[in-house]
């Protein structure tokens, strides 16, 4: 894994049929809380690109021009047999196909304040870029 000063980590923690809940932590602080599609390893016979939530691993995060979302967005880069992939505002899992929702905290199953976090992890994530050019998400469960 990469050093803990250009890597956030994600860890799921709890896993639904229709949904993977976890969160962001930058060096053992929680920062945000996060919101998928359910997890399924790429083995499972219930895994599907597009529905499935992102295999564990470490994916270089860049920032994207999003035509729905906006400029600037985060997106993992490398993940394989798939495109496209930003973290982005949303509160249920329709809110999402394989990306990462984030908020702050769970109230009935729906992130809250998703535009305002997301806001914040942006611009963290663009410091921590500008001062170790590269940053990652090391993704674990």
């Amino acid at each position: 894994m990469q050093n803990n000063l250009n890597t956030l980590i994600l860890i799921r923690e709890e896993f639904y049929s229709d949904r993977t809940l976890g969160s962001i932590l930058f060096r053992n602080n929680l920062y945000v809380r996060t919101l998928e599609p359910p997890y399924y390893p790429p083995e499972h016979t219930h895994h599907n690109i597009r529905r499935t939530a992102i295999p564990l691993g470490l994916y270089r995060l860049k920032f994207h021009d999003s035509p729905r979302f906006g400029p600037s967005k985060i997106y993992l880069s490398d993940v394989p047999h798939r495109s496209g992939i930003l973290i982005h505002a949303g509160n249920t899992p329709s809110d999402t196909t394989g990306c990462i929702l984030v908020g702050c905290d769970l109230r009935s199953g729906r992130l809250t304040e998703s535009r305002i976090v997301l806001r914040q992890l942006e611009t963290f994530a663009r410091q921590l870029h500008t001062i170790h050019r590269e940053i990652f998400l090391y993704i674990t469960r």
